[in-house]
């Protein structure tokens, strides 16, 4: 067999084996954001009007037990607005809402149910500001429930701000093993799989140039 067909056989077998290393770090890396997306989207997270009396009838799939926080994110803020929602201990803050909500299982039973108002700040950045609403418990840590919840002190201050009922998780907390194991694949896929993909697609590219050279 004439050298250039043996060196051309062996650059093909090396250019096979990088391209599928590089598939399977595509397709890791991949199957991990999708993961990733699925188990950070939050369970509730739906527009709720302020301003007038409003009623929310919801399903909602809990896919961490950390899901816990029920809170009201206005969006959207112009910086007075923005800075007269995370007040502390100023006087000119904007009135409280009454919101009451109820955490019920698909056929209707009541699981946990509370009255709250906003008010209480639990986070602000600068295009946002969260209000907590307070915590929800539920039997099981995942799974499908309804959830329900009325404006029932609506105010027109609140006219002109959106805002978003939500229910959400604070990851610095975690408490489910699959947080700890977000934050852990966060980094390996960062500093492991995408530079170990740019790797083995420049590899793939060299050996497939050189096979292509020895064939001719």
């Amino acid at each position: 067999m004439p050298i250039n067909s043996i060196q051309a056989q062996k650059f093909k077998r090396c250019c096979l084996r990088w391209t599928l290393f590089t598939l399977g770090m595509a397709v890791l890396s991949s199957a991990f954001s999708l993961w990733r997306d699925w188990i950070t989207t939050d369970p509730l997270d739906v527009p709720i009007t302020l301003s007038q009396a409003q009623i929310i009838d919801e399903s909602v799939e809990i896919r961490a037990p950390d899901y816990t926080q029920l809170i009201i994110r206005f969006t959207g803020l112009n910086r007075q607005t923005l800075n007269t929602l995370a007040a502390f201990d100023k006087a000119h803050v904007l009135p409280p809402v009454t919101v009451q909500w109820k955490l019920l299982t698909p056929d209707g039973v009541v699981i946990d149910q509370g009255d709250a108002h906003t008010g209480k700040v639990d986070g602000w950045a600068s295009d946002f500001v969260d209000h907590e609403l307070g915590t929800i418990h539920y039997p099981q840590p995942t799974g499908h429930y309804r959830f329900q919840a009325q404006v029932v002190s609506p105010d027109p201050a609140y006219s002109q701000i959106n805002a978003h009922l939500m229910l959400d998780a604070h990851a610095k907390s975690a408490s489910d093993w699959r947080f700890e194991l977000l934050f852990f694949a966060m980094y390996a896929q960062v500093l492991v799989i995408w530079p170990l993909g740019v790797l083995s697609g420049i590899f793939m590219i060299y050996n497939a140039v050189a096979w292509w050279r020895f064939r001719g």
